[in-house]
């Protein structure tokens, strides 16, 4: 039989020592990827944060235009309120004229008529008088 070499406690501290400089060179390889993910998520997050800022001055833009909106839309339903009033005024005035003041304003229409045909002809008199 082969004689089994003895292991001595010195072989066997120096063993242990080469097992743990070979974990801390694994540790440390480890350390720097972590690291290196790090850095690169840092990066990702700042570039996630920046665009969430940006959509946000736009939605604050989008929510200041809609006020304007609505103000305006608020102005012109006033207008729009003052309007017909006014035309309900003025309407419900004209159907109240009678029969009579229509044919008043008939005969006047009609009394106008003749007479600018009367000035038509003197001008056209005067005219080839010229």
């Amino acid at each position: 039989m082969a004689k089994k070499k003895q292991v001595t406690i010195d072989d066997l501290a120096v063993m242990v020592a080469r097992g743990f400089d070979d974990l801390e060179g694994r540790f440390s390889d480890l350390e720097g990827r972590f690291s290196d993910l790090e850095g690169r998520m840092n990066l990702r997050f700042d570039h996630v944060d920046k665009k969430f800022a940006e959509a946000d001055k736009k939605f604050t833009n989008i929510d200041y235009q809609l006020r304007q909106v609505r103000s305006e839309i608020s102005s012109l339903r006033v207008e729009l309120r003052t309007s017909i009033t006014s035309i309900s005024l003025r309407l419900a005035s004209i159907e109240k004229m009678t029969k009579e003041d229509i044919s008043v304003l008939g005969d006047e229409i009609f009394n106008l008529k003749k007479r600018i045909e009367i000035l038509e002809k003197n001008y056209l008199k005067l005219k080839s008088a010229e």
